[in-house]
């Protein structure tokens, strides 16, 4: 009976465990370099990050998926060109989220560094 009860014991802790999923280390809201915001969340199998303000408000600026390294890769959209798509990727550094999108096979990049939103900014308004 005893071995019974730690049975079901581990076995409840075990599921409670699983249904508790790990943030991914982007989720949240970011802030871009002029002054706009994105969020990021999970869709579908990837990460998306939506612009959350400014004049692209809720259109997509990138759909990422996390790689074996640990950083990201997918696509990057510049929804100020006619949502022109590039190859891209992400990674953390000192807390930011660098954001590149490539062209010519990665031969010419463009990287952008969000960063997360100050409690105390005005912009911090989603």
């Amino acid at each position: 009976m005893r071995s019974l009860a730690l049975g079901c014991a581990v076995a409840a802790g075990l599921a409670l465990h699983a249904g508790l999923a790990c943030a991914d280390p982007i989720e949240g809201d970011w802030t871009l370099p002029a002054g706009e915001t994105a969020r990021a969340a999970p869709c579908g199998d990837a990460l998306c990050l939506t612009y959350a303000s400014g004049p692209q408000r809720g259109k997509m600026l990138a759909r990422v998926k996390r790689t074996a390294r640990g950083d990201y890769a997918g696509i990057v959209f510049d929804p100020a060109n006619g949502d022109r798509r590039y190859a891209g990727r992400g990674w953390m550094a000192e807390g930011s989220l660098l954001l590149s999108r490539c062209v010519l096979g990665g031969l010419i990049c463009r990287t952008r560094r969000l960063e997360r939103p100050r409690p105390d900014s005005p912009r911090t308004k989603f």
